[in-house]
């Protein structure tokens, strides 16, 4: 949704975050995600008033996230949708998280989406992967 001179609203989805061993360094996490990890949702809010917003225009997120949206079918507009990324033409912004549990899934999915079952979810971002962690 892009509202010109306001602001707009776009969505993030993370097919699965963790789960995450409850050690030392990531109890945090154990507690945030649980046992089984997470699948989170986001409607995010960015507008020109969040101090991130740098070059950020309502228009130029809502071209951004339609070409992003087009290169996933036709990947000779993923090097410009890149560039839109990379030079961070969606701005800063907020939004709450909705914390999914990895049960909303089938369990055919789950099986394969689940750490140590091929061809999981790889831990990091990984442009145009369909099994990547995040999508946009």
């Amino acid at each position: 949704l892009c509202v010109a001179d306001l602001a707009s609203w776009s969505s993030t989805k993370i097919a699965l975050a963790g789960p995450f061993p409850s050690n030392e360094g990531s109890s945090g996490l154990a507690a945030m995600f649980g046992p089984n990890g997470k699948v989170i949702s986001v409607y995010r809010k960015q507008n020109t008033s969040d101090p991130r917003s740098g070059s950020f225009t309502p228009v130029g997120l809502l071209i951004s996230y339609l070409l992003i949206r087009l290169a996933w079918e036709d990947p000779s507009l993923r090097s410009l949708a890149d560039y839109y990324r990379a030079v961070d033409l969606t701005g800063g912004g907020s939004g709450k998280q909705r914390h999914w549990d990895p049960g909303i899934y089938s369990e055919e999915l789950r099986s394969l989406i689940m750490p140590g079952k091929p061809p999981k979810i790889p831990p990091a971002y990984i442009p145009w992967d369909e099994w990547s962690i995040l999508y946009f």
